[in-house]
């Protein structure tokens, strides 16, 4: 088995319209880190930085899939704040295990396909966001720092929701459910 140094988890634009059209779009960093635990426990100590985003919108629990009032904008938001809720549950399990997980707001509006087809205006360049990215994967000050939010390169407060135990606890047996019922075994790959 390899080695893991650090993960970066930004899910993959060719399938952003759809998740975020659906609401889901944690679920995807989340369940790959899952499944990637032990591979990351054996390579520790190890860093996960997932790409998150200072637009962040409430939870509604009993709509996690958008099925009302469905805006494309607040479905992504929303899909951040979990994400950003998830950073800090998968923190708190995996810390032991020598795996820091932290997420990061890494620049503004970057020259990404999603902002231009968005109908956006760029302000920054996808190279901005690499480097608060590379601070959390890299710098020596920051080793052991986990479940954390940070914009840019700073720590930051999230939404006031992302500091919810029970709000977290119930989004994550949701998405623990969501992606059991959708997840392959090894045998079926």
């Amino acid at each position: 088995m390899g080695r893991i140094g650090g993960l970066h988890d930004r899910p993959g634009a060719s399938a952003r319209r759809r998740r975020t059209e659906k609401g889901d779009l944690q679920a995807a960093p989340y369940l790959l880190v899952r499944e990637l635990t032990p591979l990351l426990a054996a390579s520790a100590p190890v860093r996960v930085v997932n790409v998150a985003s200072m637009g962040q919108a409430p939870i509604d629990l009993d709509d996690l899939m958008f099925t009302r009032d469905h805006d494309a904008v607040q479905a992504y938001c929303r899909s951040k704040l979990a994400m950003i809720m998830a950073t800090f549950e998968l923190a708190a399990q995996l810390e032991e295990r020598g795996i820091t997980v932290n997420a990061v707001h890494p620049a503004h509006l970057m020259d990404t396909s999603m902002v231009r087809e968005g109908g956006l205006t760029p302000v920054t360049t996808v190279d901005d966001g690499v480097l608060p990215t590379r601070q959390l994967i890299t710098d020596s000050d920051l080793r052991g720092v986990t479940g954390r939010y940070f914009f840019r390169f700073d720590e930051a407060r999230a939404h006031e929701q992302a500091y919810d135990p029970a709000v977290r606890a119930a989004l994550l047996a949701r998405t623990d459910a969501m992606t059991s019922a959708a997840a392959l075994t090894p045998q079926q790959i």
